[in-house]
């Protein structure tokens, strides 16, 4: 019994290592920038999931620590992402913006950022479980396991409250520069946690929205942008030192420098970064 028990335990340390080896080595494969247009799948749902999408993507940017794919079918055009570390999912927490340039506006473009930086209190209780889940995960225990898989789901069930508003920008057709993420305008958004704790966000845009030489087949330039934390929020309360606030260690300390202290993990979480790429849309 007890060599059964050893053996099992060995065979998931060995499944957990490779899956994050095969993950890692797809990252490597990926270019930093998508490079082809994709029809998305017909059974679409924007729900935060990448079932549908076969749990793959196009590119892989390290700048940004994400996995990226640009879709569109005949309606819609989409954007799903992923974090692939918990600093990415950190980051993410505060917003992720989407820009297309509208190749018949001279100076023209339309923006979607999600969520709207506004709760920032369940915010840190989300960045807080996203570090423990990072302490946690180098113990392989079925109690450890378990307490992770909680983690998970309380840190969904707070996405439900702190992700709530979309700002619009660009949209005629939408004067509002906030939506609510349930709305009658056709823009869909879902945002979640998928194992192991990585963050997931899913976008479309009607488009109709998008004018029409990008409906037309008119290759459009892209941006996305993650807009890290901001130093001071809403309610105008400088927001906190970043730390690892669930251990209380400083990211910094005596002998860092701010090149050592800007280029780690914690400096990337507050730094805003972004990619830029070109697409077309897929016709029938």
């Amino acid at each position: 019994m007890k060599r059964f028990a050893i053996f099992k335990a060995q065979f998931f340390i060995f499944f957990v290592c490779a899956g994050i080896i095969s993950f890692s080595a797809n990252a490597q494969k990926l270019p930093k920038v998508q490079t082809v247009s994709l029809r998305a799948p017909s059974n679409i749902k924007i729900d935060g999931k990448t079932t549908e999408w076969n749990n793959q993507f196009q590119a892989y940017n390290p700048n940004n620590r994400l996995y990226y794919t640009i879709a569109n079918d005949d309606q819609n055009l989409y954007l799903l992402v992923q974090a692939s570390d918990g600093y990415s999912s950190e980051k993410a927490l505060f917003g992720i913006k989407f820009t297309i340039k509208l190749p018949d506006k001279k100076n023209g473009s339309v923006a979607i950022t999600f969520p709207k930086q506004s709760d920032m209190e369940n915010t840190e209780k989300l960045r807080n479980t996203i570090s423990t889940v990072r302490y946690l995960k180098g113990d392989t225990t079925k109690a450890v396991q378990k307490k992770i898989d909680s983690l998970q789901l309380f840190a969904n069930s707070l996405i439900g409250i702190t992700h709530k508003e979309i700002v619009v920008e660009g949209i005629e057709a939408i004067p509002d520069p906030v939506i609510a993420m349930y709305n009658t305008d056709g823009i869909k958004v879902s945002t979640q946690f998928n194992s192991p704790m990585r963050y997931t966000y899913e976008l479309a845009i009607p488009l109709k929205y998008l004018g029409s030489m990008i409906n037309n087949g008119q290759k459009f330039d892209y941006n996305i942008k993650m807009l890290a934390m901001p130093e001071v929020s809403p309610n105008g309360i400088p927001n906190p030192k970043i730390e690892m606030v669930s251990f209380g260690i400083e990211a910094s300390g005596p002998g860092t420098s701010n090149a050592e202290y800007f280029g780690s993990n914690q400096g990337f979480v507050i730094i805003p970064t972004d990619l830029s790429g070109t697409y077309t849309l897929v016709k029938n």
